[in-house]
């Protein structure tokens, strides 16, 4: 059941999550645990988005885990592309035509 929910919310049809949501609860799953679970294991942006605004809606998210989710918001910004390697060859040929790579937040110069 929990590949099947996970399917049908990477599916971005909003008919599909509730779908899912009903198909955890008739399992006995506690949809909010799943959910948070999925979040802080998909690497897919788009799915993550969805499910912890669904948790922070619901109120499951403590402190220590929002600052988590900024933390990744944060790399995810500075770094578009999850592929370590196309990020590095990207970032290489941005130096090389003298395109520099933007600071983080609060960096200062040394």
């Amino acid at each position: 059941a929990g590949r099947l929910a996970y399917q049908l919310v990477c599916n971005q049809q909003l008919d599909f999550l509730f779908v899912a949501m009903h198909m955890l609860r008739n399992v006995g799953e506690s949809v909010n645990r799943f959910f948070k679970a999925v979040a802080f294991h998909t690497s897919k942006r788009l799915v993550r988005c969805r499910l912890l605004r669904h948790v922070d809606h619901m109120r499951r998210l403590n402190e220590d885990e929002k600052a988590l989710i900024s933390l990744v918001n944060l790399l995810e910004q500075l770094y578009t592309n999850p592929c370590y390697t196309t990020e590095f060859n990207r970032m290489t040929t941005r130096l090389t035509t003298g395109q520099y790579p933007q600071r983080a937040h609060g960096a200062s110069l040394p």
